[in-house]
């Protein structure tokens, strides 16, 4: 085997692995101030569901752990309603924890 045929080898195995090394990779969450709705909802948009119109969070038991709740709205021509997401917040991820069924409802308000 030629020396350029190795190095080609070599080259194209190392761009391969890099490549997916690089792709494993995902972004940090960061530290999420409880108080502030606005950010809760930032995260859970960025990290869990783009299109949640809500969201609460906190350490809701005694071991410290953090938590979100969140609300989707649904208004389309299959399906309208509202569902809610509870999300525990385990390392670098969101885990599902309970979802509702989809429940007859919306976020928005009726004006009288």
């Amino acid at each position: 085997m030629s020396l350029n045929k190795i190095f080609k080898s070599v080259f194209l195995f190392l761009l391969a692995l890099a490549a997916l090394s690089c792709s494993d990779k995902q972004e940090k969450i960061p530290a999420i101030n409880y108080e502030s709705k606005k950010e809760v909802l930032d995260v859970v948009k960025k990290y869990c569901n783009s299109k949640a119109a809500i969201a609460v969070g906190g350490m809701f038991d005694e071991r410290g752990k953090q938590y979100i709740a969140y609300g989707v709205e649904y208004e389309n021509s299959e399906e309208w309603g509202i569902k809610f997401s509870f999300v525990e917040k385990s390392g670098e991820d969101f885990n599902l924890i309970f979802e509702t069924d989809l429940l007859e409802g919306s976020f928005k308000r009726k004006s009288c």
